[in-house]
């Protein structure tokens, strides 16, 4: 559960959906969004960070899922906390996008 002091985000913000926090220590982090809970699977996808991918996930989700709104789904499914902790060449595990969209929608 997220602790802290809760920042606004301007709506235009590619994360102004997200709830954003600020610790004591002056540390920003991601809250999170209601998890998935999907497992792994054949048809997920083995994507390497590349160099303009460090640190944003909205990129890759534009490129797996045409929206980059879904990055939270990429960090939900790869227990990443702080996106930005990302470097060139970490391995992340990419659920297909069939799958994602059948797990939304079950959200409701």
């Amino acid at each position: 559960m997220a602790t802290g002091n809760k920042i606004a985000l301007p709506n235009n913000s590619r994360y102004g959906q997200t709830n954003l926090y600020q610790d004591t220590a002056g540390t920003m982090f991601f809250g999170l969004w209601q998890p998935l809970g999907l497992p792994e699977d054949n048809t997920d996808v083995f994507y390497t960070v590349r160099m303009g991918d460090a640190g944003r996930l909205d990129l890759v989700a534009y490129d797996y899922y045409n929206d980059p709104s879904l990055w939270w789904v990429i960090a939900d499914f790869n227990n990443i906390v702080n996106q930005f902790d990302l470097k060139v060449g970490d391995m992340l595990r990419i659920p297909a996008k069939k799958r994602v969209m059948a797990a939304l929608s079950d959200l409701g």
